[in-house]
């Protein structure tokens, strides 16, 4: 039996590079990884080694832009994110992000 979808914010299966960093800024930790899929509250992470729940992180993703070019000349846009680590699994971890976000053009 299929577990019931209770996500309030619609999710998409998408793999974009994800630099995750990790720390209170006196030693930050940088992982690179691969997002699972995302939505306009969350992102599944994978990782080999998943951080502990309640971990505080920062995201970036890094998502071409091809569709929005009437709004942007460059071919890509970096969105930086900040949440935390809600639960872990064996295949990664999903974090939850604040509500402050920014978005940065850029061509590559």
């Amino acid at each position: 039996m299929r577990k019931e979808e209770r996500r309030a914010q619609g999710r998409f299966h998408l793999r974009v590079p994800a630099t995750v960093i990790v720390g209170d800024g006196s030693l930050p930790e940088t992982l690179h990884l691969i997002t699972t899929n995302l939505s306009s509250k969350g992102v599944f992470l994978k990782a080999e080694r998943p951080l502990s729940a309640g971990s505080g992180v920062a995201v970036k993703l890094i998502i071409r832009i091809e569709k929005l070019r009437k709004f942007f000349q460059e071919d890509y846009v970096a969105v930086n994110l900040v949440g935390k680590v809600l639960r872990t699994e064996e295949q990664g971890m999903a974090v939850g992000f604040d509500n402050g976000y920014s978005l940065f053009p850029f061509g590559k």
